[in-house]
């Protein structure tokens, strides 16, 4: 339960980071509809929290839900693999279903982990829970940022400057150009027109589109191991009953010792004349 807990957790928060970026890459648009979509990862999340706890609620297998859930987020992450420049809807899409996968996998991580354990041990088992979902999110969101600048350095030199050549760009012009395409303004490269800065944008998405793939073939990773952990699971739906425990504080807290002397004298008359016995401990 940790352990798929922690790989939904490694996916929320890094998407948190590359996600803006792939959009940035690969949908070029206002920054209204970039924000839009990069919403759909928080909005995806607390969906399938929200499904994720009425399925906890009304189906006892719990097991076979993070299963499912855990299946369903290496299906839709592999095919994250698929997305190119453009594809917008395609990629919003696939996105926002990986996360509603995250989302039942919290919910029911959660939730059930700490059910398996004494009462006075839910603190510490919570505790460690989100210790260690901390942890493994920013060892994931710092693998993952690494191997996106890693191949962004290799991929976009390889693409874009054959592009901008063939286009016509001067070899002169090749440094100015990188550092003007970092810093957004490549219309100050000595040497370029129109039709050069439209190949060089379209290598460079294609690139980044190359990049992000490696991205998210170590997703998948994350995913496997999360599927590998749900099948040692338990069903938890014995747990799930409409009992809750907790400490009962009766009339006797913070009363001296002589008073409850007196009251415990007082319950003895009255067991002796009939009247029902309650006990104090």
């Amino acid at each position: 339960m940790v352990l798929t807990a922690m790989v939904g957790s490694c996916v929320y928060y890094s998407m948190n980071v590359i996600w803006p970026q792939q959009i940035s890459y690969l949908f070029p648009g206002s920054s209204t509809h970039a924000g839009w979509l990069a919403c759909v990862v928080g909005s995806g999340v607390l969906a399938g929290q929200i499904v994720g706890g009425g399925l906890c609620q009304y189906i006892p297998k719990t097991r076979y839900i993070l299963i499912a859930s855990c299946l369903s987020l290496l299906g839709f992450s592999a095919a994250m693999v698929s997305v190119r420049p453009g594809d917008s809807a395609k990629g919003t899409s696939l996105m926002i279903m990986a996360c509603f996968s995250v989302g039942i996998i919290e919910t029911c991580s959660l939730a059930l982990a700490p059910l398996a354990c004494k009462s006075e041990d839910l603190g510490v088992a919570l505790g460690a829970l989100g210790s260690i979902r901390s942890g493994g999110a920013s060892v994931a969101t710092a693998i993952f940022s690494t191997i996106l600048d890693q191949k962004l350095k290799k991929l976009v030199p390889e693409k874009v400057t054959p592009a901008a050549l063939a286009a016509g760009l001067p070899s002169a012009s090749l440094t100015d150009l990188y550092t003007n395409l970092s810093a957004g303004t490549l219309a100050k490269t000595p040497g370029i027109n129109a039709g050069i800065i439209k190949a060089v944008m379209k290598a460079d998405a294609v690139a980044a589109a190359d990049s992000f793939n490696y991205v998210w073939y170590a997703v998948i990773a994350f995913a496997v191991l999360a599927v590998g952990a749900s099948c040692l699971t338990i069903d938890y739906g014995e747990y799930l009953t409409d009992e809750v425990a907790r400490k009962m504080h009766g009339a006797t807290v913070g009363v001296k010792d002589e008073v409850v002397n007196e009251k415990v004298m007082d319950f003895d008359s009255k067991n002796e004349s009939g009247r029902e016995v309650q006990t104090i401990t």
